[in-house]
């Protein structure tokens, strides 16, 4: 679930408020701000760190950045899904900064939102396939309008919120939405009261509707109750169409609740958890109904399923698997953090807020920017006249791909995406095969597992060229075996990835010649091509004769690869939506000198690829200076790792070439879809591992990470001797919903105060 689906069907409910989540008070002066909760929780994490979030340019008292920094865990069941959504509201509250004292009673501002970082289980992976998984190293923002105030200090901290969004929901439909918050908060968290005492409503309207319109696409409350006996509690309802009814073709429906009351300082309690959902996408009605009571105490969870089948199970709150979603990445000799210039924020002349840095440039997804455009560096002081630069928009990009050389050994049983004219699939290296373990499908949408798997060796020929992508090791190439089939010693071409950009030193002389031999892109791509119809293909057939290649040239002008003249592209025109060619179109190795032999291009120490699209990932965005020279920013750090983990059969002394992109974000680990249809990392790299880079040692600490309980093979033994009663349920949440009424969108001039969670300093630089 992402943020930019927060008004889509199938069951992607996702909101957030905005705040800072701390269990304290501000002192503003004379006004102090209440807070909410960073977490709301049955079971806490194991390991959580003291540490504070990173705060840029405040000293920290004693300590290295390493022993500073925050490690945020929390703990996942099947049935939290309520509180998963809690959570990520409440994440997203930690990067709004509504608690901080210039913003208190100062009018509305505004914030840009990294929609990543609160993902707990990474985007829906269909269709990386054959075009890799550029998407996966932009920066994402949403950007939200926020006013924070309070009357006194006796009065409640009231925050309201307002967020765009144009999404596709689960009929295919897009519809432009905005969102309406209210949060209410009469009481900060504190021993005695967990919660503390707060209210948030929020609705989901067309961005065209009466804001004080009630006919809300789906609503809901997440609230705290008061109660006299000691135990704290809150509640979660929110809701989508009329859940009761038999849903026509396109419609949707859902209702997701929950109850919660802790006791012994939340070591023990109730939980009553439900998600249910209606719909039918042309296939007949469907329902999906997840209800469960839980109860547990300092050691065990137990959970009973209500919905269908019953089902018992109990989890050990001592035992508990750890996968992490953020790293960071610190000096092993002295624990100093490894900072990286990544980037700085932009604005249109309309005032539209957007950033740009090494893997390019964000606006939000209304604003369009053109090539040659005029956008302005923010600057947080009045006084100081804003840095001008000039955007720069190519359809597609040339990427530097220098040679990593790795075995099949090395790619053992890891998933390889891998496209064919079958569609996208999984598929891996057993040792001594090839094998599809899972295949796209659109009608669900995502991949579903092939049991047992099939052999794909025949699809290749000797000698074939094939491609591959490994969220773990990026491109992967390999050929076929003239004689025979592969083994494990069997040649892998990895490749570590820059972009080619004016001010390369290959385009130092001017203009850029390049051959191609497999994959070769051919020029102004059609709609039959793009979508690979009765054999067409945006490629030109496969050459084998040194002196028959296909002649490119880059031109340094526009970062433009031509082929005989023509623009290699989509003709004007063709769409490739929902087709192989959606996510853009990547050559096979392009290189700058005729080979001896057409096999040695796949041993070339340096090769290039072209990519190209309609996605603003697949195109060269970045800007230019007032003196007509790309502004340049700091290349990730790439680093390698080996995995220590006996028990892990499958990834046990692998290594991988990471890279560091900045605080939090480190990029290549391998994922696999698991049963529940959500993606998890195949290893976590356990806090102060060693990875090196040209000899220099860092350590790794995980930042963020979510944590399984390990269920126990005796149930219903531990349930009676640890008294845990199933019986004794809670009542539903009732649906307490009130209109938040907050009114119209402001109109705010001035840039966001926070990008990422980050406070920006009023600067002249």
């Amino acid at each position: 679930m992402t943020l930019r689906n927060v008004c889509v069907g199938g069951g992607a409910l996702l909101l957030a408020a905005c705040g800072s989540g701390g269990g304290s008070t501000t002192d503003t002066g004379a006004m102090q701000a209440l807070t909410i909760p960073s977490q709301m929780t049955i079971v806490d994490a194991q390991g959580e760190q003291t540490g504070s979030l990173r705060t840029p340019g405040v000293a920290r008292a004693g300590g290295s950045d390493y022993d500073n920094d925050r490690t945020r865990l929390w703990v996942r069941d099947e049935s939290m899904e309520p509180l998963e959504i809690i959570n990520e509201i409440l994440c997203y509250v930690s990067q709004c900064g509504y608690d901080d004292p210039d913003v208190v009673n100062a009018g509305p501002y505004l914030a840009l939102i990294d929609v990543d970082r609160c993902r707990t289980n990474g985007e829906e992976r269909g269709g990386q396939g054959q075009q890799g998984g550029s998407s996966s190293d932009r920066v994402e923002y949403e950007e939200w309008m926020i006013d924070s105030s309070r009357a006194s200090n006796t009065a409640p901290h009231i925050v309201k919120v307002w967020f765009d969004s144009d999404e596709e929901r689960g009929d295919n439909r897009r519809v432009a939405t905005r969102m309406y918050v209210k949060l209410t908060i009469w009481e900060s968290p504190s021993d005695t009261s967990p919660y503390g005492k707060f209210t948030l409503n929020f609705k989901c309207l067309p961005r065209s509707a009466d804001p004080e319109s009630t006919n809300a696409m789906f609503r809901g409350t997440l609230s705290t109750v008061d109660r006299q006996d000691g135990r704290a509690e809150y509640t979660f309802y929110n809701s989508e169409g009329d859940i009761e009814a038999t849903p026509a073709v396109g419609e949707f429906a859902m209702r997701m609740r929950a109850r919660v009351i802790t006791e012994d300082g939340g070591t023990s309690g109730q939980a009553f958890t439900a998600m249910e959902q209606r719909y039918d996408w042309g296939q007949g009605p469907r329902s999906e109904n997840r209800t469960f009571h839980v109860t547990y105490n300092a050691d065990y969870l137990a959970r009973k399923k209500v919905a269908g089948t019953e089902e018992v199970h109990v989890f050990d709150r001592n035992d508990f698997e750890t996968m992490a979603w953020r790293y960071g990445l610190y000096r092993a000799v002295d624990g100093s953090r490894v900072e990286l210039r990544s980037g700085f924020p932009l604005r249109t002349a309309q005032g539209a807020h957007g950033w740009v840095g090494y893997h390019g440039m964000w606006f939000p997804e209304n604003v369009t920017i053109t090539n040659g455009q005029t956008l302005y560096r923010e600057t947080y002081d009045p006084n100081v006249t804003p840095e001008e630069f000039t955007a720069f928009v190519q359809v597609g990009k040339l990427h530097k791909r220098e040679r990593v050389e790795l075995t099949l050994g090395d790619v053992l049983q890891e998933d390889l995406w891998w496209w064919d004219n079958a569609g996208n699939s999984i598929v891996r290296w057993t040792g001594s095969d090839f094998v599809r373990v899972a295949a796209w499908s659109e009608s669900e949408r995502r991949f579903v597992r092939i049991d047992p798997a099939q052999s794909i060796t025949g699809n290749f020929q000797p000698m074939q060229w094939i491609h591959f992508w490994s969220d773990a090791r990026g491109d992967l190439n390999v050929v076929w075996p003239e004689q025979g089939a592969p083994n494990n010693v069997t040649a892998v071409t990895a490749w570590q990835d820059s972009v080619v950009n004016g001010d390369s030193p290959e385009l130092a002389n001017g203009d850029m010649s390049l051959l191609g031999y497999f994959q070769a892109p051919r020029p102004l791509c059609t709609q039959s091509q793009a979508n690979f119809v009765e054999g067409a293909s945006p490629f030109f057939p496969e050459v084998y004769e040194p002196q028959n290649g296909h002649a490119y040239t880059f031109r340094k002008s526009d970062l433009m690869l031509l082929q005989g003249g023509e623009p290699v592209c989509f003709a004007n025109g063709v769409d490739p939506s929902n087709g192989p060619s959606e996510r853009g179109v990547w050559s096979g190795p392009l290189v700058t000198e005729q080979p001896t032999q057409v096999w040695e291009i796949h041993q070339a120490a340096v090769s290039y690829s072209w990519e190209y699209g309609v996605q603003d990932w697949n195109q060269y965005r970045t800007v230019k200076d007032s003196e007509g020279a790309f502004v340049t920013f700091d290349e990730p750090l790439v680093i390698e790792y080996q995995h220590d983990d006996p028990s892990n059969a499958r990834m046990h002394g692998k290594i991988f070439r990471l890279e560091y992109q900045g605080f939090g974000e480190l990029h290549g680990l391998p994922y696999e879809e698991r049963e529940s249809g959500r993606w998890y990392p195949l290893i976590t790299i356990p806090t102060g591992s060693i990875a090196t880079h040209a000899e220099v040692s860092f350590r790794v600490k995980i930042l963020e990470g979510e944590q399984h309980m390990r269920e126990v093979q005796n149930p219903l033994q531990v349930i009676q001797e640890q008294g845990l009663d199933l019986d004794t349920t809670l009542t539903p949440p009732a649906d307490v919903y009130e209109n938040p009424a907050i009114g119209a969108a402001p109109t705010i001039a001035t840039p966001p105060l926070f990008v990422g969670g980050e406070k920006q300093i009023v600067s002249a630089n």
